[in-house]
Order: structure tokens, then C-alpha cells, then sequence
């Protein structure tokens, strides 16, 4: 619980005070806390100064004398955990939990203010939990236009806030045909891929909008585009954005490890060869690719590895590969087979099974899972899809009965431009 003072309230004795007109409350940071969390306290620094026209000094060390502060920190961060037990700040409650913060008033007269995370990712819930709920800060405001108003003086009273785990584990949002966030600032790189509406790469600048955005709102996975190759350091830049700022990254359906068709005749292309993409017939080229994608891409924390196998274009891999069988059976096996080569690529590459990943049964995948024709590594993550045009789940995730070795999810459109 906690309460903010309306404006021209008298504060009394045990309040936290953001800001009044002569002094606006410093930030701390410990020096060791996940680069992540210094992101959101500058956030949250900049989130004061729209409210109260200055903003708070973020400082990247833990508070050494009595006068009045915000501290910010993570239980995996060893001074700050010696910091939170000299002061009796107690956090047994969120000790080894998956994204849960607590939000407390301490200090003999309650005019300090700690904001601690169960782990990276939760202490930014908890910096945002005060952005949004103490500050006034609408989470879109930086789509929406939508400030908050400003105020001479801000102190919340008695602020006691324990959150609870997150109730999926993955929440995000993948940047689908995301040529409407580059098409009008067309500076962010070349793309080398022969498809409408694709030569340019989101501008830096627009992604971290995206991202902030979605941070907002609690999400933690992002797969910042479509078709996206790491082998071109624009489109890299993309994932080093993503994981700088303590989310997820993931792997559109089209490029499985990394590698969509485009991506594959750039592959070869560069080392002097033309090779058609067909894992039919061309399997050790396509061993090869795979690897040196997941090297490329294991170079990132928080990777959840994409399966699959696909054609041209966001197609059925068959509509660009006459060599794949013609029976759904045969066709299941082909892509079964595909997912087991690229889950013992990722294990070997990695040294460890300990990796999530998931499968995307979009189109053709939801068709072959429902009819009992896709066999799936032990610990993936089975991702059901609507139907992009109706926005209704399709046949599979109804039919389909949970096993305990699999966990699932859902990739749904939260948009259809043309139908939905």
C-alpha cells in the first residue's frame, strides 16, 4: 500500500519525498546491478523531472550518510543484499522468485524509499511500478503523447508493496511486417533481402522506444523483426538493443536458429557459392549455417532459440523446395527431423540442455501438430498461433492435449493489417 500526498498537502513526518521546489531525491544504484537497471533508473530519473520539471540524480553507489534517498537494487547483487540486511530491510518474501519486487518505506522516520528486485528483470518492474502508479506516468505516454501534470512537490506516505510472480513466464511482442516503424526513418541500415518493403532496418532510435515501451508494461521478450540477420550489423544492432536492456530475444517462425531463406542465399552468396535451400539436399550445408548462426547469436544472454523449418517468404518450407515429400507424414518427419539437428546444434554449441526454446505452429505447423505429425525435443515450448485474418485460435489449440514435458504458449495478432 502507499499513498501520494495531493498537491498542496501538508507532508507529514514519515513520508519518502520525490521532489519539492527546492531539492528533487537521489537514486542510487549499486555499481555491480545488471546494466538493465541503470537503464530504468535513468527512466525513472527522467519520469521525475516531467512531473516535477528537474531530474533526479542517478548515482552508481550505494548511500553513505542519513539524508534522504531512493535506492534501487537486486538480491543477485552481493553489496547491495549486505547493504539491505545492515539496514533490516527484509526480502525473504521475493528471495529465488522469477521477477518479483518489493517496494518499501524504511528508516526511523520513513523518508527513505528501496526498490529491490528478485532478480534484474523485477527490480525494473518495481523502478516501473513507481513510474507508473506513484509519478502518474502513463506506460505509452511515448506513442501516446499523454504527460502527466506537472506538480510543485510529490511524497508518498506507509509504502509497503509486494508483488507477485508474473503469470506467464514469457510475455512479449514480436515486431511483425515491421515496416511500418522504418519505412519513415529509413536511416537505421541496409537490409540485403529481395522482399517489398524490407530495405531498410528500424532505426536505433525507434527500437529503443519499442523496447522502453514494452518494459513498461511488464513484457520481457522481444523479437525485434522479421527475417532479421545477425550476420549484418544493422540487424545485430537490433538484438544488442534488446538484451542491453534486460529482455528476452527471440527468433521469428521464417528463420529457425537465426536463418531465414534470405539470410541462407546471403550465407553463400559471401563465400562465393550459390547453393538452393533445401535441407533435403543440402543438409551438412544447412548443419553448417545453423552453427555458425547460434555462435553468432550465443554471443547474447536471455536467447530463446526458435525451431522449425520454413520456406521462402514466410511459406510452407514445400512451396520453394520440390524435393520435400509430398505426404503430411513425410513432410512431418522432415521438420521433426529439423528440429531435433538444430536442438543438438544449440546444445552443443551452448555445453548445456538447459535452454529454452520454442516452436512457432504457424500455418502448415499448427496443420501437421494437429494431425499427430511433428515429434518435439523434451522441454520446448509448443507456441499455438491464431489465424492471422480472424484472430481466432486455430484447430490445434483446442484439440491438443498438454503433456507434462512441454510447456506452451501463444502467438497471437494483436493486428492484421488489411483483415484484422
Amino acid at each position: 500500500m502507499c499513498r501520494a500526498l495531493a498537491p498542496g498537502e501538508k507532508k507529514g513526518r514519515s513520508m519518502f519525498e520525490f521532489f519539492n521546489p527546492n531539492r528533487t531525491t537521489d537514486i542510487f544504484v549499486p555499481a555491480a546491478e545488471d546494466p538493465a537497471v541503470f537503464f530504468a533508473a535513468d527512466d525513472l530519473s527522467r519520469d521525475i523531472a516531467r512531473v516535477g520539471g528537474r531530474p533526479a540524480v542517478v548515482k552508481r553507489f550505494l548511500p553513505r550518510d542519513e539524508s534522504a534517498y531512493l535506492v534501487v537494487g537486486t538480491l543477485g547483487n552481493p553489496d547491495f543484499k549486505r547493504w539491505l540486511e545492515s539496514n533490516a530491510i527484509e526480502t525473504s518474501a521475493i528471495e529465488g522468485s522469477w521477477e518479483r519486487y518489493i517496494i518499501r518505506s524504511f528508516g526511523d522516520d520513513g523518508r527513505n524509499l528501496v526498490v529491490v528486485g528478485s532478480d534484474p528483470r523485477g527490480t525494473m518492474w518495481g523502478v516501473y511500478h513507481v513510474s507508473e502508479y506513484m509519478l502518474g506516468i502513463d506506460p505509452v505516454s511515448l506513442w501516446s503523447g499523454n504527460e502527466p501534470a506537472p506538480r510543485g512537490d510529490l511524497a508518498v506516505d506507509d509504502v509497503e508493496i509486494v508483488s507477485d510472480e508474473p503469470t506467464f513466464k514469457y510475455r512479449g511482442w514480436f515486431l511483425n511486417d515491421e515496416d511500418i516503424l522504418c519505412e519513415w526513418r529509413d536511416d537505421g541500415g541496409t537490409r540485403y533481402i529481395d522482399y517489398p518493403f524490407y530495405s531498410t532496418v528500424i532505426h536505433q532510435d525507434v527500437l529503443m522506444r519499442v523496447v522502453e515501451t514494452a518494459l513498461r508494461l511488464r513484457q520481457n521478450l522481444m523479437i525485434p523483426a522479421s527475417f532479421i540477420d545477425i550476420m549484418n550489423p544493422a540487424e545485430e544492432n537490433l538484438v544488442r538493443i534488446v538484451t542491453e536492456r534486460g529482455m528476452f530475444v527471440s527468433q521469428h517462425h521464417v528463420e529457425p536458429l537465426g536463418v531465414s531463406h534470405f539470410g541462407w542465399d546471403n550465407f553463400w552468396a559471401a563465400r562465393g557459392r550459390e547453393i538452393p535451400c533445401s535441407f533435403v539436399k543440402h543438409r551438412e550445408e544447412y548443419i553448417e549455417i545453423w552453427r555458425e548462426y547460434v555462435e553468432r547469436w550465443a554471443k547474447y544472454p536471455n536467447v530463446i532459440w526458435q525451431l522449425g523449418l520454413r520456406g521462402r517468404g514466410d511459406r510452407p518450407v514445400w512451396f520453394h523446395d520440390d524435393s520435400v515429400p509430398p505426404t503430411d507424414a513425410a513432410r512431418g518427419a522432415l521438420i521433426s527431423d529439423a528440429y531435433a539437428t538444430q536442438h543438438k546444434i544449440v546444445r552443443e554449441v551452448l555445453g548445456t540442455d538447459d535452454f529454452p526454446s520454442t516452436t512457432t505452429l504457424w500455418m502448415e505447423g499448427s496443420e501437421l501438430q494437429r494431425d499427430g505429425h511433428l515429434t518435439f525435443p523434451d522441454n520446448v515450448t509448443i507456441v499455438f498461433a491464431d489465424l492471422g485474418s480472424s484472430q481466432v485460435m486455430q484447430d490445434d489449440f483446442d484439440v491438443t492435449e498438454r503433456l507434462d514435458e512441454f510447456t506452451y504458449g501463444v502467438y497471437h495478432h494483436v493486428c492484421f493489417w488489411g483483415d484484422g
